[in-house]
């Protein structure tokens, strides 16, 4: 379907009406983008096309999720396995940030209907992402859709300009009218499949710098050989326990999040192979839940440090093991997509 093509409804009533909390916050709001420009795919469907399932140390991977969930790495993996162009800007005070907002927003609107630009601001608290759909005339307050609650925010200039933000949270995101490719098609849904597994089973083997299973293997043998301090370990019970504030009871990780987009993929492409990956991230949801439970207790006082490091050395050394297997039937279900003539 070509989306300029489309007469579209009003933002706030086609994106933000009815709109829940996300488990995955950047991935919700893109679904409701998606969905307003044609294309009907649910937030589990758009956080594995965009890459987004990994592991990553405090401090690495962007820093930006308890697996190494840069949400603003996000948008650019779930655009290039769609066939998608997107841009993105960053800006350096709160001042600019705004009057980029308003010129962009005021551009579009002269010429044609806005689309929503995702952006990250604190709206509940802690930064987040957020979609941009209307402007008050006289760009005198701005109304964003909450990627944490799902809820509406009237915001004014002087509210968003008194904003103390360091520069990279206002990486912007805008899908312009023309979202869709020149040809205004969407990628074949095997071949954005395959595209962003062959990234996801990249990324969880080789890692980058301090991310995916090499990180995963070593952290399970610092604790088994007893490396770090008590507060070190507090430290990365609070690191993963924070980074997956958005996490659903028992999603382990978002494990159970990318089961359902296997699922997805499976039942679409009519590959059973899909099921049974499915199976194994399940279960691996369930592991990393009872390991972040573990976390808790930590920080609560219920277990002591030297119990921590013990219990976390031989969960995570089988936490390992069982992400290594999963990844090794993403790359047959891969190469078994190969065989069919499916390409990335």
């Amino acid at each position: 379907m070509d989306a300029a093509q489309r007469e579209l409804p009003s933002l706030i009533e086609s994106v933000g009406a009815g709109a829940t909390p996300f488990v995955y916050p950047a991935a919700g709001l893109l679904s409701r983008v998606l969905a307003h420009l044609g294309l009907d795919l649910p937030p589990e469907v758009c956080f594995g096309l965009g890459c987004e399932l990994d592991f990553a140390l405090p401090g690495r991977g962007g820093g930006e999720g308890a697996a190494g969930f840069g949400e603003r790495r996000f948008h650019r993996h779930l655009s290039h396995a769609l066939g998608l162009w997107f841009w993105e800007a960053r800006t350096h005070t709160p001042r600019s940030f705004l009057q980029f907002l308003l010129d962009e927003w005021l551009d579009f609107a002269g010429k044609q209907q806005p689309l929503p630009i995702l952006v990250w601001l604190p709206l509940e608290g802690p930064t987040e992402p957020a979609l941009l759909l209307a402007v008050d005339e006289g760009g005198d307050a701005l109304h964003f859709l909450s990627g944490t609650s799902g809820r509406m925010h009237r915001r004014t200039r002087a509210e968003l300009e008194a904003l103390a933000l360091p520069e990279y949270v206002h990486a912007i995101f805008h899908p312009p009218l023309n979202f869709l490719r020149q040809d205004g098609k969407f990628r074949p849904m095997g071949s954005a499949v395959r595209h962003a597994l062959v990234q996801t089973v990249h990324q969880l083997e080789v890692g980058f710098g301090g991310t995916g299973l090499t990180a995963l293997a070593s952290l399970a043998r610092r604790m088994a050989e007893g490396e770090g301090a008590a507060e070190e370990w507090r430290e990365l019970a609070r690191f993963y326990l924070t980074r997956s504030r958005h996490d659903q009871e028992e999603n382990g990780l978002f494990r159970r999040t990318f089961a359902a987009f296997l699922d997805w993929v499976g039942a679409a492409l009519e590959e059973p192979a899909f099921g049974q990956a499915a199976e194994l991230y399940r279960d691996l949801a369930r592991r990393w839940s009872g390991w972040l439970r573990l976390c808790d207790a930590l920080l609560t006082g219920a277990v002591a440090p030297a119990e921590f490091r013990a219990e976390s050395a031989m969960a995570l050394q089988a936490l390992h093991q069982a992400e290594a297997q999963a990844v090794a039937t993403l790359r047959r279900c891969l190469d078994g997509m190969a065989a069919v003539g499916v390409a990335g």
